[in-house]
């Protein structure tokens, strides 16, 4: 997750820092404190926009060098975090999109654990993370059923980065993705206990089926999967009842035959 915070060149013109020196203020309050703050800036992105190349820049770069002092807070160095924004890419010293989208892959993502935002959501925006929630868990439910654990974690790590915005929507939409995990990996070990007591080979089938792909999400981190599916010894214990099985269902056969 990276920050994008978007000024207009005509608010640098009339309001003599003032706009950015709100909107640091902002910045504060959102990122929860100034020690959350200052540990996110290196996530963090200014960009000016409508300036046709023309002197807001630099402006923009002192504004913002001096809004953040004022908070007590040092950015030597952020001036290659401020840009000049111009999606026709028409002007000089310039960034177009496509430079744009550049410059924020090489910015260092933020993760939860090293900052979080404390925002209030709208209602609009509130009903748009429970759906991309579902649709998360859909996909990550999928992805498990059908062997595919890279694709599953890679949607897990999005929705998990989500988690640096501090607010209950997003806690009970991840929580609601753990239990879809949770649901996916409990079927697989009711197969192997279900049919446990069945010795088709059908069955067996099952067992051996269900019992790879737990093995297999073994390798998934425990965030993901809880502490007993990546408890080497639950496996174990899994695997070691397979193998009873087969043993016995094998000495069944034996005796039919004789």
């Amino acid at each position: 997750l990276v920050v994008v915070v978007v000024v207009d060149a005509s608010s640098i013109r009339s309001g003599r820092g003032d706009g950015v020196r709100e909107t640091v203020k902002v910045m504060e309050q959102l990122f929860v404190d100034k020690e959350n703050l200052v540990a996110c800036l290196p996530s963090v992105v200014f960009c000016v926009t409508k300036s046709s190349g023309n002197w807001a820049l630099p402006t923009l770069v002192k504004n913002v060098a001096k809004a953040f002092g004022e908070h007590g807070i040092s950015i030597a160095g952020f001036q290659e975090h401020v840009l000049d924004f111009d999606p026709t890419g028409r002007f000089q010293n310039t960034v177009g999109g496509e430079e744009l989208m550049f410059r924020l892959m090489q910015l260092e993502a933020m993760r939860q654990g090293q900052a979080a935002f404390g925002t209030p959501l709208k209602a609009e925006d509130q009903l748009f993370v429970r759906n991309l929630a579902e649709f998360a868990s859909r996909q990550i439910a999928a992805s498990m059923r059908g062997g595919d654990f890279s694709e599953a974690e890679t949607l897990f790590d999005v929705c998990q980065s989500l988690k640096v915005i501090q607010h209950e929507t997003l806690t009970q939409c991840f929580d609601g993705i753990l239990a879809t995990v949770q649901t996916v990996l409990g079927s697989w070990d009711r197969v192997v206990h279900e049919n446990k007591n069945f010795f088709s080979q059908d069955r067996r089938g099952k067992i051996r089926d269900s019992l790879s792909l737990l093995q297999r999400a073994q390798a998934l981190p425990e965030a993901m999967v809880g502490s007993i599916y990546s408890d080497a010894s639950f496996l174990t214990g899994l695997a070691k009842l397979v193998r009873d099985l087969e043993s016995q269902a094998q000495s069944r056969e034996k005796v039919q035959i004789m």
